[in-house]
């Protein structure tokens, strides 16, 4: 009609998103506080309990928390905070992991928290933080360089849990000699004891596979740090700013760990096959309710207080007992404790800090524990669950929870509070990882030295002194004194770059240009129109290439300013040392600077094997689904939807199916054939070719590329051919397949450059194990930069990937010329 709005819909429906985002945001006047926390759900309740009395006492105050999460065993909330401090606007507040304190606190990203502790205290403000309140391995893990960057939260210690049946059972072999005072069995309680009866545990079905086993070093929540500091070893002389992972105490555990995989080989003495035959089994261990010790498949599993509350939820009934980590008969018990702890990066604005401050002393305090794990209890009680509360950090918190919640509350069975109660006595005296700069990298290396030493890679001291010296070289880079690079220096390049461009062009205009003027206005009307993608390209893509080109020559750890260090990021990746020690080049000794870069490399060029597969049955599908019959486009839409099916959701799918013991794939392959599945995931030789089976299945990608290559095709190709008595595979190869070739060369090019950035498999599946079989380059890129701070070595990383991708598809394209026939009979 005249007069009337013709388009009132889509008005109204953006009024409405406006009015929704406005009522998403804080109301006028209110002061916001970000929180970033990785609690549980479970926990949920009782923490938000605690929020909301903090926002009661703090009229005018919004807490806005976000949860940081992800599938895979890193924290993703690393790289969003390292993000969010370099770009100059982070949370107020950070739960942040206590050991990786220290290496946020080196790059300066937390702000110290002394000044904010002694005038409190001083003042004897409400809930003022002091340190002898907490477990001193609590407190000292948020320390570094004699100042204070965090306060402790939660916490936990690790003990070991057996299974009662399984001991009573596996106690009544003739050779079981472990009793208690009242002549019941009972579980090791010292290494000799271990060496000895761990053997005794194992269970075995009628094809000799494992059913049940005793002790798994590499399974539970333990590692090389509990074994070293149990015989005396340290990882760190913080003195000297040295690692000694190569400490013989600690080489002397890793002995004793790799040593008790000797007991699943067939004949209980190779430990590389027992290795290999315990990661088989281990690769079927779920979580939840179907936890491997619940279901008896570990008669000991050593883990945190909170898996009491895994039992209690899932299992309450169930028959165990808590003791401490087996340990040298001469020595004493010990354990080590984690957890979380408050943190105000640097950044925050400075009419927040001390609101930040306020949150974390209230979070920190009794009285938030108290009353976030009453409600917690109540709120469980309403569900009809059990509510144990995780572990404060506070001493004074902790004891008074356990006296008043846990011990009053009936519904908690009587033995649960018994075995928790021994982890609150172990927590006074338990250990705590070295706060260093390189906390994370430490990590990595004593996890991966258990891997690598149990499969037999090398001798387990090789490997101690090989990582030592690792971590000593990272150790010294960081202690490198180099000036930062004045920042006016780049952009000035940058700059002077962009305009001798810009002339240059102007230039090329001048001479090739149009050269009339109204040619010259049409090209100036082009330009005008495609500026806005020019820009975007130049400010969102060029850019940062040659932002990251700059950085390939610098080492930069995102929160400072780099510092120029020329080819040596290349030189450390690349670089190798020859010793020649014959005249023969194989019998010289070549050690590279990065072994890790190497052996991604070779990692990822062996994964080019998947790119004739996956061709080849793209194809093949393609071949098929020409075939013209009904209900084709179902068919082809099913072979098609493998590989539009996200990484993320494939690579979970795929790991259940590739799981040795239990899934499909050997579960098929052993009841049609008479030998055993392969290992899978689990073997270091066949981890590969396990993804390289996973991506073939997505070969519905190339597929849709063939089929259109196929019907391309002219009919009278093949009817030429069959006038003259050619057959299917005459037509194959000397019709289909040549004027295919075009077809190939993209499909090879894209999968090349697909292969060469292999990576969510890796995240997902494997985290690039066992023993780093399947760490890709494009997941060791991704180490480098977000997890150890090294994003001068990244970009150079990047480059020479680019490098390779280059020099790999100009091969391609050069001998396309004697290979690519199309249907013109042009090259």
């Amino acid at each position: 009609m005249p007069g009337t709005n013709p388009r009132p819909l889509p008005i109204a429906l953006l009024a409405a998103l406006v009015t929704a985002l406005a009522a998403c945001g804080p109301a006028s006047g209110e002061t916001v506080l970000r929180v970033w926390y990785s609690w549980l759900p479970e926990e949920m309740p009782g923490k938000l309990a605690a929020v909301a009395e903090f926002e009661r006492t703090h009229p005018g105050v919004q807490v806005r928390i976000t949860r940081i999460t992800g599938l895979t065993h890193y924290n993703p909330q690393d790289q969003k905070l390292l993000c969010s401090i370099a770009g100059g606007d982070p949370p107020e507040v950070v739960l942040q992991d206590r050991f990786t304190i220290g290496g946020w606190a080196a790059r300066d990203a937390f702000l110290p928290l002394d000044d904010l502790i002694e005038r409190d205290w001083k003042a004897g403000a409400p809930h003022a933080v002091t340190a002898s309140h907490y477990y001193p391995a609590c407190w000292l893990e948020g320390e570094y360089m004699d100042k204070v960057y965090a306060v402790p939260a939660d916490t936990d210690c690790r003990l070991m849990f057996w299974n009662k049946d399984l001991i009573e059972a596996a106690a009544g072999h003739p050779d079981w000699k472990l009793f208690d005072d009242q002549g019941k069995p009972r579980p090791p309680l010292t290494w000799e004891e271990m060496k000895t009866h761990n053997r005794l545990l194992l269970r075995r079905d009628s094809r000799g596979n494992l059913t049940s086993v005793g002790y798994l070093p590499d399974q539970g929540n333990c590692f090389l740090y509990m074994y070293g500091w149990q015989m005396g070893g340290e990882f760190m002389d913080l003195v000297r700013n040295r690692c000694t992972l190569n400490d013989p105490r600690v080489l002397g555990a890793l002995e004793y760990m790799c040593g008790i995989y000797a007991d699943y080989s067939k004949n209980g003495k190779d430990r590389i096959e027992g290795k290999q035959v315990a990661a088989r089994f281990a690769q079927s261990f779920q979580g939840g309710i179907n936890q491997p010790f619940l279901e008896g498949l570990n008669s000991l599993w050593i883990d945190v207080d909170g898996f009491i509350t895994v039992i209690a939820r899932y299992k309450p009934e169930f028959r165990f007992g808590v003791i401490p980590v087996p340990y040298p008969a001469d020595k004493q018990p010990i354990t080590w404790s984690g957890g979380f702890a408050l943190v105000i990066p640097r950044g925050v604005r400075e009419d927040k800090i001390e609101l930040a401050w306020d949150f974390i002393k209230w979070m920190s305090s009794p009285e938030a524990y108290f009353l976030s794990c009453r409600h917690q209890r109540d709120y469980n009680r309403s569900k009809g669950r059990i509510a144990i509360p995780k572990m404060s950090a506070n001493r004074i918190a902790n004891e008074r929870v356990f006296d008043d919640v846990i011990q009053d509350d009936p519904d908690i069975p009587t033995n649960l509070k018994t075995e928790l109660r021994k982890f609150y006595d172990m927590l006074p005296n338990a250990r705590f990882r070295p706060v260093t700069p390189v906390g994370q990298f430490l990590w990595n290396k004593q996890v991966d030295a258990l891997d690598q030493a149990a499969f037999g890679n090398a001798e387990p001291k090789e490997i101690l002194d090989r990582y030592s010296a690792e971590v000593n070289a990272e150790l010294d880079r960081l202690a490198e004194a180099n000036p930062p690079i004045d920042p006016r220096a780049p952009y000035g390049v940058a700059v002077a770059l962009g305009i001798a461009l810009f002339l240059a062009f102007l230039a090329y205009l001048k001479v090739h240009g149009p050269k009339g003027a109204a040619g010259r206005e049409e090209m100036a009307w082009g330009y005008l129109f495609i500026s806005p993608w020019l820009v975007g390209f130049i400010v969102f893509m060029a850019g940062p290439i040659l932002a990251s080109l700059f950085l390939s020559f610098t080492r930069y750890d995102v929160l400072h300013p780099p510092s120029w260090v020329g080819f040596r990021n290349y030189t450390e990746l690349v670089g190798i040392q020859v010793e020649v020690t014959s005249w023969l080049p194989w019998n010289w000794k070549w050690t590279a600077n990065d072994p890790l870069f190497w052996k991604s490399m070779a990692n990822t060029v062996f994964m080019m094997l998947s790119i004739p597969l996956t061709l080849a049955v793209g194809l093949g599908i393609a071949l098929l689904l020409q075939q013209e019959v009904r209900g084709m486009a179902t068919y082809r839409t099913l072979f098609y939807l493998p590989s539009i099916v996200p990484f993320v959701a494939s690579s979970v799918l795929w790991f259940f199916m590739l799981k040795p013991e239990s899934g499909l794939l050997n579960v098929c392959l052993e009841a049609l054939l008479p030998f055993e599945g392969p290992d899978w995931l689990a073997g270091q030789e066949t981890a590969k070719p396990a993804i390289i089976l996973m991506l073939a299945w997505g070969a519905g990608g190339s597929m849709i590329v063939w089929l259109a290559g196929l019907k391309g095709i002219g009919r009278h190709y093949y009817e030429s051919a069959e006038i003259d008595g050619a057959g299917f595979f005459r037509k194959l190869f000397s019709i289909t397949l040549p004027l295919l070739t075009p077809y190939l060369l993209y499909n090879l090019i894209m999968s090349t450059i697909g292969i060469l950035q292999i990576f969510t498999q890796a995240m997902v599946m494997t985290y690039g194990g066992p023993a780093n079989a399947t760490l890709f380059y494009a997941y060791y890129l991704f180490n480098n930069a977000f997890f150890w701070f090294r994003m001068g070595i990244a970009s150079a990383m990047a480059w020479i990937l680019l490098v390779i991708t280059l020099i790999l598809t100009v091969i391609q394209l050069r001998s396309s010329r004697n290979w690519v026939h199309y249907e013109g009979g042009e090259p």
